[in-house]
């Protein structure tokens, strides 16, 4: 279980990754987790990871501490992007803390994230190699195996339908020109739920709103497919 974003357009990665730390350190938002120990009490300090896009190529950068002690993630403050992906982790499946379980993972132009726990098989092609022991990496294999056969949102939806992850399970999912988010039904939903900020020049979705980011934030709705054009933020919903 995790907390992760993704940002595209005029971005400000300083306040970005302020808001990511808060998030991590469980200091932002009450949920189904800490709504009775308090805030403060459901960290994600399993290790970070962030994606972004320069020159139109992916920089993928990770590291198994907690993104609130780690001052590796003081070198992305001044970053200029039009896309950045950021990912905290709290293990479940894949217990150990380690970098090949840290997210985002990336197989070839796609990046992908995911918020949840999967226990049941997860099938994929056997093209796809992990390298880690995570159900999100085996998540992402197995929606691209379904490709070219059929088009990201259909084969979005297939996958995840075919697992009962009454917990919770979301993802993003991009590549260069487009981005996906799906949030499937859960017994969670403060937990689980993904928000939308957005003005003009900036398009965020976040595990929770940003307090520290002033933006229009509404709740998206869960199985649907929310997809992206990278380009000009226009979202749609399938």
């Amino acid at each position: 279980m995790c907390r992760m974003l993704i940002a595209l357009g005029n971005i400000e990665m300083n306040s970005i990754i302020d808001g990511m730390i808060s998030m991590a350190k469980d200091q932002n938002v009450v949920h189904e987790h800490n709504q009775i120990t308090g805030q403060g009490q459901w960290t994600h300090g399993d290790g970070w990871g962030i994606a972004y896009l320069r020159d139109n190529q992916w920089i993928l950068d990770k590291s198994p501490k907690a993104i609130y002690d780690d001052p590796k993630i003081d070198r992305f403050r001044n970053l200029k992007t039009n896309l950045v992906i950021l990912h905290a982790r709290k293990k479940s499946v894949g217990k150990e803390i380690n970098i090949n379980n840290c997210h985002p993972f990336q197989n070839n132009d796609f990046l992908f994230c995911h918020n949840g726990t999967i226990k049941e098989k997860i099938f994929h092609s056997s093209s796809f190699k992990p390298i880690g022991a995570t159900d999100s990496e085996r998540l992402f294999y197995s929606i691209l195996s379904k490709l070219p056969g059929i088009e990201m949102t259909p084969s979005i939806k297939n996958t995840l339908n075919q697992y009962q992850s009454a917990k919770g399970t979301n993802i993003i999912l991009s590549d260069k020109q487009k981005s996906y988010i799906y949030i499937k039904e859960n017994i969670f939903p403060l937990y689980y739920e993904m928000k939308i900020g957005k003005k003009k020049d900036l398009l965020l979705i976040s595990s929770e709103k940003l307090k520290n980011i002033n933006l229009n934030w509404e709740t998206l709705e869960s199985a649907k497919v929310y997809t992206i054009d990278n380009k000009n933020l226009n979202i749609h919903c399938d």
